[in-house]
Parts: structure tokens; sequence; C-alpha cells
């Protein structure tokens, strides 16, 4: 793989988007703060700086002996004249029987609801292979 090409950290950036997401909840009720909308423009800033489709680890989810699981996202090619969107997904790998099993979820990033569905998704399906495995 070259080395253009491998999924970067989002230490470049200010803020992660766990920040952004706790930021943004806080402010629900009354719409977003400028400390939200500011957070917000820095993690997308630090995608934008990136060539589109290029994979950002954004944090470990889970690691295992017998499970990694690691959210990512990427930048989409951009429609004419319309907002950059961001794909936010999440890589697992569980060990079913001594393979590697790979379940991969993706969602595009609208909100932070989004990315509370894609973890809750994910947790949900890991669990359930953790235990139809265990039988």
């Amino acid at each position: 793989m070259d080395p253009a090409d491998a999924p970067v950290l989002l230490s470049g950036a200010a803020l992660t988007i766990d920040d952004v997401v706790r930021i943004a909840r806080a402010d629900t009720k009354a719409g977003l703060s400028e400390q939200a909308r500011a957070a917000v423009a820095a993690c997308r800033a630090h995608l934008d700086d990136l060539p589109v489709g290029r994979p950002v680890l954004l944090r470990e989810l889970r690691r295992t002996p017998v499970l990694v699981s690691l959210l990512l996202a990427s930048r989409l090619p951009s429609k004419t004249d319309s907002e950059p969107q961001y794909l936010l997904y999440t890589q697992t790998l569980v060990l079913v029987r001594g393979k590697a099993l790979s379940v991969t979820a993706y969602t595009i990033y609208g909100s932070p609801a989004d990315q509370d569905w894609l973890l809750g998704i994910t947790q949900r399906w890991t669990e359930d292979i953790q235990q139809l495995n265990g039988r």
C-alpha cells in the first residue's frame, strides 16, 4: 500500500468527532452555539484537506483478543453546487471459529444521531456474533 493512501489519525485536527458530538448534544435545545459550529468546521476542515476517499481513523472502538473495531471517516466526492458529504463507518474484525469475519457499517454523516446509530448497530452486531460464536 502506498503510504499516501494509508489511513491517517484525526490528530491533525483541533477537535475529534467525539468533541463535536458532545458539544452538539449540549446545544441541541437552543440550536448550535458558535463553539459547536467551530468544532464541526474543524473536523470538516481536516477531512477537506485530505484527498477524496482517503480513510481517516477517528478512534479505536474496541480491542480484545478476538475482536477489533474501528471508527473511520472519509470525504465523498461532492456534487456540483452542494455541500461536501462525509462517510462515517465502522470496520470490525471478529475471530469466528478460527476465521476472521469482517463486519462493516456505513452512514452519511449529517448529525450526531448518525454516529449514535452507527455505534449502536456495530455494538449490537458484534455482540450477537460473539454470542452465536460461543455456542
